[in-house]
């Protein structure tokens, strides 16, 4: 038996669902036969759910909790994985 080491690798979609399956067909040959052969792999994402969400007014507003015409605020909220995977390198635009 022969066993190649990283004989190839893989670019997954950044974009990908949590628990996706993904088909893969291989079609190997060695300049004398061809194999073909088949597997399928679950893969794994992130998926970040806002748990809990403030709105704090209290420098610059009225302390009411809301978001009133004039206010600056902090935003502040929770997020929670309930993905199969770690969400790395996160960042947050507005």
């Amino acid at each position: 038996m022969f066993t190649l080491n990283n004989a190839f690798s893989i670019k997954i979609s950044s974009y990908l669902p949590d628990q996706h399956l993904s088909n893969f067909q291989l079609q190997i040959t060695d300049g004398n036969s061809d194999w073909n052969t088949s597997f399928k792999i679950t893969l794994n994402a992130p998926q970040l759910e806002i748990v809990d969400l403030t709105i704090d007014d209290q420098t610059n507003g009225n302390g009411n909790g809301h978001l009133d015409p004039g206010e600056t605020i902090n935003l502040n909220f929770t997020l929670s994985n309930n993905g199969g995977a770690d969400a790395k390198k996160m960042s947050m635009h507005y």
